[in-house]
């Protein structure tokens, strides 16, 4: 039988004889590797113990994401045409990018003057914000609203002449130009009593002279009322 196997038992002999030699060569290396062996292993011991607890701990993470491979892997199959298909925007995008950079670089003052524009209107810009919600608050957004609406409803009319304005006509004898009080036709409000005139009168001292040159021995009363309505329609001044 060794005769059969003498090439490979020769084999074996040449190529100890020359791990031997590479061996001796390096007798002090590997020496000093047997001697720093132990300080290694009492180093790795520590090490060990934390991916043994690592590994421990991560065993259910490892098991959840070995449920989700199948679909995390046709997740990236589908994202590979997707990717197929961006690469030419992509591509296109740097190159419009790259076209429009000197425009967007000769903006720039412009972007500057924009920003000291809005920092210097946002006082302006707050007490504009005050005054539109006040008047959307009061009311007044919505009446401008009904004006214009109103107003395009009144003159939406049109005929062979052109556009007219539609109006209600009053017709009474209060309606007539006038120089003298016409009886039913007072606009002044009713219902006000002496006292509170005359207390009205004597607060105001333009009122009470105008109410005194208007008395000429009337009641009091009176004297009130004409020298309070002198005063009103300018005629004491």
């Amino acid at each position: 039988p060794l005769a059969r196997e003498r090439a490979q038992i020769a084999g074996f002999i040449r190529q100890a004889n020359t791990t031997a030699v590479a061996s001796a060569a390096r007798a002090r290396d590997i020496s000093n590797t047997f001697r720093l062996l132990p300080s290694y292993l009492r180093q790795l011991r520590p090490l060990m113990a934390d991916l043994g607890t690592l590994a421990g701990q991560g065993t259910p993470l490892m098991q959840s994401l070995g449920q989700s491979a199948s679909a995390l892997g046709r997740q990236f199959a589908n994202l590979t045409p997707f990717a197929d298909a961006a690469r030419t925007a992509l591509i296109d995008l740097g190159a419009a990018a790259q076209q429009s950079q000197p425009a967007l670089v000769d903006s720039l003052p412009l972007a500057q003057r924009l920003n000291r524009l809005g920092t210097a209107g946002e006082p302006t810009s707050a007490n504009l914000k005050k005054l539109l919600a006040s008047l959307n608050s009061s009311g007044a957004i919505q009446q401008l609203m009904a004006l214009l609406f109103n107003g395009a409803v009144a003159g939406n009319g049109f005929d062979s002449l052109g556009h007219y304005v539609r109006d209600e006509p009053l017709v009474s004898s209060c309606t007539n130009y006038a120089t003298t009080p016409v009886a039913g036709c007072s606009s002044n409000f009713a219902g006000a009593s002496a006292a509170s005139v005359s207390a009205t009168v004597r607060h105001d001292p333009v009122v009470s002279r105008a109410v005194a040159s208007a008395s000429g021995g009337t009641s009091a009363a009176g004297a009130t009322m004409k020298g309070l309505l002198s005063y009103l329609t300018g005629g004491g001044r």
